[in-house]
């Protein structure tokens, strides 16, 4: 239960400012703009203009390309601290440091200076860190036949602080923006006081055959793998174990397609400014859309997948790995579907509907993680998810900027070009789709063609392991 309240406030800290933060930074580009430092009275609507919209989002870009960066820094080193010294400490610290990092961002006079604050984030470890150790902390005081159940607990817990903590950032913003950030200074401190009542488990249920984070079996991602949306992905990953998982080519297209999770929260943030310049919505108004897409991710995996997967597999014998892999191509399709969708929407009542299929395609996410868990042998799968989580934040350097570059343009041309970051969204997932529905060896094998043509030599036979 201590573990549970953790995770609950951690992850309530992590919705809570998303709005608080992005009009704390357009009324400091907006009063820098109209000169109004003294007075203060700027009204919101008046900052929906094209130069502010433009520097928020260029703003917006680079501080979600440095947030990724402590990941590369700290991620093994604080993995292997955590096991050798105790998992408590390193949660404790990365708890600290993302004090510091909220402290920073309310505090601090220049809104260009916000991208400092993930440099706090190297205290600990930042945002990802108690995510995935409070799973591992969890998993240690339970016996290993309920840490189904007790994943499955945790990621409802995911879900319900993203249908709540939008509304209350919505509520409380209206009275004052710094209202919400109090709320989440309040939630990691409470965070960390729980934390010490934990009583860690040093000697706990063995969960993996190497001196690494858990890494669920092959019943279990199918099972289990909503723990992957929920930040369980394992941190250490260690060098020899690379090497093998590259040699097989289904392992390399299954690991690319992990980079596109990462334009979903960035997309999200997108839509907020989106719908605050085109049909002038305040942003309080507009965090409503992340409680929708909560809601359809409670409906997808509390009602449908977890009843829909089981019964493909007994009525038509068919492999979990193929369903699996079935789900990840519907998931992209209904990614492209909504994305278009939220671009050619004429009005806010097509809006809503748009984000409920673009939210339905969440579903990848999970599924990913499931069928790649199938290619990579039992010794190799908790590196395989050390490389998951590398993959997926190099998703996230790389959409950030893109999706924030493509809003900053789209501010400079106005009127239809409003729509292009939802087209590059609907472009990116289309890029996926394609190569999810081809396979590996067809790929792989046409570049060696093209090599083999140009240097005049006969091209290799394929791996007879491909994804169909």
């Amino acid at each position: 239960i201590l573990c549970m309240i953790v995770y609950f406030f951690h992850q309530m800290q992590g919705f809570l400012p998303i709005g608080p933060y992005m009009l704390l930074y357009e009324r400091s580009i907006c009063y820098a703009y109209y000169h109004h430092w003294a007075s203060g009275a700027v009204d919101e609507l008046l900052c929906k203009i094209g130069p502010v919209q433009h520097e928020l989002a260029v703003v917006r870009a680079w501080e979600g390309a440095f947030s990724a960066i402590p990941v590369f820094l700290v991620a093994v080193p604080y993995g292997k601290l955590a096991d050798h010294r105790g998992k408590k400490g390193v949660i404790a610290a990365s708890l600290f440091g993302l004090i510091l990092a909220c402290v920073w961002t309310v505090t601090i006079g220049g809104v260009w200076l916000v991208w400092l604050a993930p440099v706090l984030w190297l205290i600990g470890g930042g945002d990802f860190m108690p995510a995935s150790l409070v799973f591992l902390l969890a998993s240690g005081l339970v016996q290993e036949n309920q840490r189904s159940q007790l994943y499955y607990y945790l990621y409802c817990i995911y879900l319900a602080t993203e249908l709540i903590a939008p509304y209350m950032a919505s509520s409380t913003m209206d009275a004052s923006v710094y209202l919400p950030l109090a709320l989440t200074l309040a939630c990691l401190l409470i965070s960390l006081l729980a934390l010490t009542f934990i009583r860690e488990a040093r000697d706990g249920p063995k969960h993996s055959e190497q001196q690494s984070f858990v890494s669920p079996t092959p019943g279990d991602a199918g099972r289990d793998s909503d723990a992957f949306e929920a930040g369980s992905i394992p941190l250490a990953i260690e060098n020899d174990g690379f090497v093998p998982l590259l040699r097989t080519p289904n392992v390399v297209i299954a690991l690319i397609l992990f980079i596109s999770p990462a334009f979903r929260p960035t997309t999200t943030h997108v839509l907020l400014q989106y719908m605050s310049t085109r049909f002038q919505w305040k942003l309080s108004q507009s965090t409503v859309f992340i409680s929708e897409v909560a809601v359809v991710n409670i409906v997808l995996f509390l009602l449908i997948l977890p009843r829909l997967l089981p019964w493909l597999e007994t009525r038509f014998k068919i492999a979990r790995e193929a369903i699996d892999l079935w789900v990840v191509r519907a998931s992209l399709i209904l990614l492209v579907s909504g994305a278009l969708l939220l671009g050619l929407a004429p009005s806010v009542h097509f809006i809503i509907p748009a984000v409920a299929v673009f939210a339905a395609g969440f579903g990848l996410r999970v599924s990913l993680l499931s069928f790649a868990t199938s290619l990579a042998e039992n010794h190799l799968r908790s590196r395989f998810y050390g490389v998951i989580q590398m993959m997926e934040n190099v998703g996230y350097l790389i959409a950030a900027p893109i999706l924030q570059a493509a809003w900053a343009s789209a501010l400079e041309m106005r009127g239809p070009w409003l729509i292009l970051p939802f087209m590059v969204v609907a472009v990116s997932y289309a890029t996926e789709l394609l190569d999810c529905c081809t396979s590996a060896d067809e790929i792989l094998g046409n570049i060696r063609r093209i090599i083999n043509i140009s240097s005049g030599s006969e091209a290799s036979e394929p791996s007879p392991h491909t994804i169909h």
